[in-house]
């Protein structure tokens, strides 16, 4: 992965076409079959002009090289890659199937449906020349793995991964760990009730401290060790999320205090 740090300031960054994880979901809702395809190192596969091709100028041992396609680490390589996914599957996407940037699941109600969706989308990839890695690639499933969950009708869990790292977490030890250990936890906090408000004590930590300072954590009580083993016991329960309608009848309960908004 290259440091494109200093080109992706000139860079105009537009990720507004990678759709938000979570507006996803309700697209699986009522889905019985899934098939999941893998694009081999997807990235490589979108071609660059010739224009572009000098923005990916790297030195290797006082050798100029240039990428052909488009690289990862560049601000606005996401977008581009959504953006060919979204006219690729034009029509059929979030009916069909999803495509989160190299991410593709295809779904029906019935295992003919689904059958029929894949034929369509395989059909659609082949025309424009993609190449899959077929050892990544799922057919016909009742559950898959798909952005972080394992999925199956009408309900999302956590990937086994994931609750294995979350299992051999040990209390960090530095700001930075500590910053690593909050991120972890935000991306699963779904899977919380009234995280906001339980994650307070490790989240005090850090007003005050500029993100840039690093160092040694200089406080650890029993109440962070608390709050700390309190998130993991309750990410490793295993929760299983159903996957939103919204078409049903909708109630939302929200909640104030001092500290937190839900």
């Amino acid at each position: 992965l290259v440091d494109y740090r200093a080109v992706n300031l000139k860079i105009n960054k537009d990720n507004n076409r990678v759709p938000n994880i979570d507006s996803i979901w309700p697209h699986l809702r009522d889905m019985k079959f899934f098939t999941s395809l893998d694009l081999n190192s997807g990235y490589f596969q979108i071609p660059l002009n010739e224009k572009s091709k000098e923005l990916t100028g790297i030195n290797i041992d006082g050798i100029g090289y240039v990428f052909n396609s488009l690289p990862q680490g560049m601000n606005v390589s996401p977008s581009i890659f959504q953006t060919i996914m979204m006219d690729l599957f034009e029509g059929i996407l979030w009916e069909k199937v999803i495509a989160y940037l190299d991410d593709i699941c295809i779904f029906g109600k019935t295992l003919e449906e689904c059958i029929d969706n894949t034929t369509e989308v395989l059909r659609r990839l082949n025309e424009k020349g993609f190449k899959l890695k077929t050892s990544k690639c799922f057919f016909f499933m009742d559950e898959v793995d798909m952005l972080g969950h394992k999925v199956s009708f009408n309900n999302l869990k956590p990937l086994t991964k994931h609750l294995d790292a979350i299992q051999k977490m040990q209390p960090p030890k530095t700001l930075k760990q500590l910053r690593s250990l909050i991120g972890t936890f935000n991306y699963h906090r779904k899977k919380v009730q009234n995280f906001s408000k339980t994650i307070l004590p490790l989240t005090d930590i850090l007003k005050g401290i500029d993100s840039k300072v690093n160092g040694k954590l200089k406080v650890w009580s029993a109440e962070h060790q608390n709050c700390f083993e309190t998130i993991k016991e309750k990410l490793l329960s295993e929760p299983i999320l159903a996957i939103y309608n919204p078409d049903a009848e909708t109630y939302i309960e929200v909640d104030a205090s001092a500290f937190a908004v839900g």
